[in-house]
């Protein structure tokens, strides 16, 4: 008689031919490798925020260095300028002037913007353009022009006028110089004309300057004439005469 196979044997065999299901390889895992340790993740980050906080510093000390630099080695002074063109013998108001920064040089005859209102109520002596520098002696309380008195204008060389920046309203003395006699070693004495104050000037292509002079009737004709003998000095005087 055949023996029959028990309940526990064929469990067992069961179990043994069951077939094998496959264990997933961590390997493979699409959560497992694509996921960074979380260390890593905030040290990048500590990384990148050091970096852009360096950036930022970096641009603000550039531009407090710019600043500087620009304000060490800016030398300019306030000035004051004539907003519209200025005419002889108009009163200035304040909206005349303005004040600008320029670089002036040693020597530069300015207003400084505290001294320009005592300008208000005066008026030039000659014709100011819009955009030049404002001195004192362009101005005059009186009117430009008296009773007896003109404007004259000569065409003189280099050494018969002081300089091409003499200013205008600068008092200045109208020499005739006497041509010195052939063989004689000793100058000629030169006759002083009188005293004016200078209206205006400008620079020809010639080489010579033009300038105008305000004076008394008679010394204007005196110094027109020795204009035309080629005979005429201006010479610069103190503002006390």
């Amino acid at each position: 008689m055949r023996k029959r196979p028990s309940r526990t044997m064929l469990r067992r065999a069961r179990h043994v031919d069951d077939p094998v299901e496959p264990q997933p390889d961590p390997s493979h895992h699409p959560t497992l490798t694509s996921r960074r340790p979380v260390g890593r993740v905030a040290t990048e980050r500590q990384r990148n925020l050091v970096w852009l906080l360096g950036g930022v510093l970096l641009v603000l000390v550039c531009a407090l260095g710019g600043v500087l630099l620009v304000t060490s080695t800016d030398d300019g002074v306030d000035a004051v300028v004539a907003s519209r063109d200025l005419e002889a013998g108009t009163p200035v108001a304040r909206s005349d002037l303005r004040v600008v920064r320029i670089a002036a040089g040693p020597g530069v005859a300015t207003v400084t913007p505290q001294a320009a209102a005592d300008l208000i109520g005066q008026a030039p002596i000659g014709r100011v353009p819009e955009g030049a520098l404002i001195s004192s002696a362009m101005f005059s309380s009186s009117p430009p022009l008296g009773r007896g008195e003109v404007v004259f204008g000569a065409a003189l060389d280099p050494g018969e006028v002081p300089s091409s920046a003499i200013d205008v309203g600068a008092p200045v003395m109208l020499i005739r110089a006497a041509a010195t006699p052939a063989g004689s070693e000793r100058p000629a004495q030169a006759d002083v004309l009188g005293e004016g104050r200078v209206w205006a000037t400008e620079p020809l292509g010639t080489g010579q300057m033009w300038i105008t002079v305000r004076a008394r009737e008679a010394v204007a004709l005196e110094s027109t004439q020795a204009a035309q003998d080629d005979a005429l000095r201006v010479v610069l005087v103190g503002a006390g005469g």
